[in-house]
């Protein structure tokens, strides 16, 4: 009798697996009469940055806006969802979640064929198609003699994401320091000149342009996935340089002191500055500070450097070495008494050895600094409007809070936190700032300014990090969520981060339906209001939806 080398028997159980993808595939193709001839589709899967939404999805990737237009009409006509889908590089299910997958009549679009991009040096703007990357925007700009204000750290994320949850980067104008045109220290959203989305017109879905001053725009500028832009138009400035520099040698006590006291605290570094950054590690006394300023010449002290990511000590971390370490954070959750002093070990060595403690360059390419690579953690995000005098404050109780709650919660023996808390402060969204006369103000970035309260005008962001499956890391995230939303009510305003975690229970984020029904809503009044009749209006049907902002009545 012969028998099967092991060669053949892998080529053979190769070949029985694809046929029956194949046919899987082919059945659930022949389940969709009608799809439009010019796009090809297949079951894919689907996972989010962190890993905490993993499922199988129903896709397709066009390369024009009027394949998309076609994709989103046949969904139209049969009963689907449409959701974009880009890099991934995300925690909150406003699109996604666990629930959806190739049997949920939902239809994936991958959105990272549409990605031209067009700068305009006349006029101070760029024009990007919804999936070009923040990477390819700043290399655009960069190559144009072009800038941002402001920006966020992250790069591998796709321009219809980023203002889709109202993305920003950080920074306040220092004393003495004057804004320019084109500039924003507010969300990139507030940039925005024009924009396309596909929207229903009556008989069938279309691309409709709004300009910042059409009336209707203010929802569509911030929309958590609630409508699907195709292109959208930024206002920018002039290329500019600036220094970052790294500081490890002050303790997070100091900077979060009680307002008024003297030495290196936050109100000091905005003062003369304006821009920073605390990555404050658990049980460790001092935080990575990172100070940006403005810097026509190079300081005498600095390096110069020719382009993004100057910390490779801290996001050149491959998957499975990050899921190596979740692992052993799940394992031995005490273990992080000994790894957050010995990882504050390395960014110290690192920034050394690197020689990026004190870096200069283009401006655009020292507000890029987190990879995709870095170690997968999730987040929490809550924001605090503020008056610029009181950020001091909000920080000094934010950190009494953080230590305490870290305090009591190892007196039990629990380690839920094995990430860094981080902040970043910036001013709140200002529509002048685009330069257009009657500009709108964007209905749901959690940087719009509160009604009733001009004298807010500074955001402070707190994130706190920590792998996924750490035991007990949700009742950590409840904890502080609600002790926020109670403590800061009586001078402050509390918005959540749309791309973090939010709405918490002891069981995870975005189910506390008090949170996601009322307290969500009530934080942005009049223009919530508003967003649900536009997205009803130009998304009957919800098309765009999800589940998640189906309980949020979104």
């Amino acid at each position: 009798m012969r028998v099967a080398s092991p060669h053949s028997l892998r080529a053979s159980t190769t070949l029985v697996l694809l046929s029956l993808l194949l046919s899987a595939n082919a059945l659930f193709i022949n389940l969709l009469p009608g799809f439009p001839q010019s796009l090809s589709a297949s079951i894919t899967s689907f996972e989010n940055w962190s890993g905490e939404i993993r499922t199988n999805i129903y896709q397709t990737s066009p390369k024009n806006v009027d394949d998309l237009v076609s994709a989103v009409n046949w969904a139209s006509s049969r009963g689907w969802r449409v959701r974009p889908r880009g890099f991934t590089h995300g925690w909150a299910p406003t699109s996604l979640d666990n629930s959806v997958n190739s049997l949920s009549r939902v239809l994936v679009v991958d959105m990272k064929g549409l990605n031209g991009i067009t700068t305009n040096t006349t006029d101070k703007s760029i024009t990007l198609a919804a999936g070009a990357s923040v990477d390819s925007m700043h290399e655009a700009l960069k190559a144009a003699g072009l800038a941002l204000g402001a920006a966020p750290a992250l790069g591998d994320i796709t321009i219809g994401g980023a203002l889709a949850i109202g993305a920003h980067g950080t920074g306040i104008l220092a004393n003495g320091e004057t804004q320019g045109p084109g500039v924003s220290l507010g969300s990139l959203s507030n940039l925005v000149l024009e924009l396309d989305a596909i929207v229903w017109t009556g008989t069938a879905y279309a691309v409709k342009t709004f300009a910042r001053n059409d009336p209707e725009i203010g929802p569509f500028l911030c929309h958590l996935g609630r409508a699907l832009i195709t292109r959208v138009v930024l206002r920018v400035t002039d290329s500019y340089t600036m220094r970052c520099e790294s500081i490890t040698s002050v303790s997070m006590d100091q900077l979060s002191a009680a307002p008024g006291s003297g030495g290196t605290t936050v109100e000091s570094i905005l003062q003369s500055a304006g821009r920073m950054e605390i990555i404050h590690f658990p049980f460790t006394p001092n935080p990575w500070l990172k100070i940006w300023s403005l810097a026509p010449v190079k300081p005498a002290t600095a390096r110069a450097v020719s382009g993004p990511y100057n910390y490779p000590f801290s996001d050149s971390i491959d998957k499975l070495l990050s899921s190596l370490i979740g692992l052993g954070q799940t394992i031995l959750p005490g273990g992080i008494l000994v790894t957050a002093p010995a990882v504050f070990g390395i960014v110290t060595t690192g920034l050394a050895t690197t020689k990026s403690a004190d870096i200069w360059g283009y401006a655009g390419d020292l507000m890029r600094y987190v990879r995709a690579s870095t170690l997968r953690v999730t987040a929490n995000g809550i924001v605090i409007h503020c008056r610029r005098a009181d950020v001091q404050r909000t920080i000094f109780e934010f950190n009494n809070k953080h230590k305490s709650l870290l305090t009591q919660y190892s007196g039990r023996l629990l380690f839920p936190i094995n990430g860094p808390a981080e902040i970043r402060v910036t001013r709140v969204d200002q529509p002048d700032d685009a330069g257009v006369a009657g500009a709108v103000m964007p209905n749901l970035t959690p940087s719009r300014p509160f009604d009733g309260h001009p004298e807010w005008d500074t955001a402070v962001w707190f994130d706190v990090l920590t792998i996924p499956t750490t035991p007990f890391a949700s009742s950590f995230m409840r904890d502080i969520e609600q002790w926020a939303l109670a403590n800061y009510a009586s001078y402050a305003g509390v918005r959540s981060e749309w791309s973090k975690g939010w709405a918490y229970t002891t069981q995870g984020g975005w189910r506390d339906t008090n949170i996601l029904k009322n307290v969500i809503p009530a934080a942005y009044g009049p223009a919530w209001a508003n967003a649900v009749a536009t997205f009803a209006k130009y998304d009957p049907k919800r098309l765009y939806a999800s589940p998640l902002l189906d309980n949020m009545g979104l």
